[in-house]
């Protein structure tokens, strides 16, 4: 019993956080990062200082990696750049989450990547986790099926 409870935990991490991003290829989409959409965003800078945002949703889909903010010619923003903007920020009186932070960050031209999941995938997703948590339960039956005629044996 130990074991199966083990493997329902293994399962019930595995599955949504390492294997379900990766059932089909995700699309991918550029987003121009204006002064609104960093506002929008839920997050903007990492806890080293980085130059991320996170946050950021495509309607209709299941964001499942964006990239850190890149510059027009694709190369990531620097530090310098970001904390210049995060800590010097001109002041605009500008409103919203980040506010004047984002009127610096939108005037640089930056873009990040995103992959997505559209949510049209969302019923074949189900039915590959369906396969997954019967191929693994099956194998657990077999596993402890084979272990209790070996011991009575």
């Amino acid at each position: 019993m130990a074991i199966v409870f083990l493997a329902v935990i293994a399962m019930q991490f595995a599955v949504p956080n390492l294997l379900r991003p990766h059932f089909m290829p995700a699309e991918r989409a550029t987003v121009p990062m204006t002064a609104d959409t960093i506002d929008q965003a839920r997050m903007l800078g990492s806890i080293t200082g980085g130059p991320v945002v996170g946050g950021l949703e495509v309607p209709n889909a299941w964001v499942t990696d964006t990239s850190r903010l890149l510059t027009p010619d694709g190369r990531q923003l620097s530090d310098a750049a970001f904390n210049e903007c995060f800590n010097n920020a001109p002041k605009t009186g500008a409103t919203g989450r980040f506010g004047d932070i984002a009127v610096c960050l939108g005037k640089l031209d930056l873009h990040v990547d995103l992959a997505y999941q559209p949510d049209r995938r969302f019923w074949p997703f189900q039915w590959i986790e369906l396969a997954l948590y019967l191929g693994a339960s099956g194998l657990l039956a077999a596993v402890g099926l084979w272990r209790v005629q070996r011991r009575a044996s």
